[in-house]
């Protein structure tokens, strides 16, 4: 069975066969991004379809009712998912663009608080700090950010959509482009 599973995943990784056909359909490419909300919204969303339809009367697994499945009809599990949904989607349009350049920049303020206290030394700059060197360019720092993004060498004639960049990296993007090379910051939009 191992050896088949690998294969699987091999040719999955290169967009070959069916599943690769069905993973990159229309539908599950706009669902994609919400994953990760609807994941993090089903409990709460769960919790409160409960109260709406059977009273406020707490329940002896309300404590821990993200641990376990919460006791509804399968027709009812289908209306949180959607209401889980419509939820992230209208989060992902109108908060996370607002929202992620901050703090993506907070995590890039902290990581470089981090590296000037820690590594005042020699062996933790790239060499391009000293006196001697060559002036920083904009697409010095867009290299280094797509390299810490995506672990892909670039160029001047790459192109994002090679890269692979979706919607949650293309934000991160943007919020460590603002938040390193200044200049270019409010010039910027999703």
């Amino acid at each position: 069975g191992t050896p088949f599973v690998l294969l699987w995943i091999f040719s999955l990784s290169f967009g070959y066969g069916i599943t690769a056909r069905i993973l990159l359909s229309r539908p599950l490419l706009w669902l994609s991004p919400l994953s990760y909300p609807v994941y993090l919204l089903h409990g709460p969303i769960g919790e409160l379809y409960w109260i709406a339809t059977r009273g406020t009367y707490q329940e002896e697994w309300f404590p821990i009712a993200l641990g376990y499945p919460i006791p509804v009809k399968w027709w009812e599990a289908l209306i949180i998912l959607v209401l889980c949904t419509i939820l992230g989607k209208v989060i992902d349009i109108l908060f996370v663009p607002k929202l992620m350049p901050y703090t993506v920049q907070f995590g890039v303020n902290i990581c470089s608080l981090i590296q000037r206290c820690c590594c005042c030394c020699s062996c933790c700059t790239d060499g391009r700090n000293d006196e001697n060197s060559l002036p920083i360019t904009n697409f010095d720092h867009i290299e280094k950010i797509m390299k810490d993004l995506t672990g892909s060498n670039i160029t001047m004639a790459t192109n994002l959509k090679e890269l692979g960049i979706g919607s949650l990296g293309a934000t991160a993007l943007l919020g460590l482009l603002r938040s390193t090379i200044p200049a270019v910051g409010k010039k910027l939009k999703m």
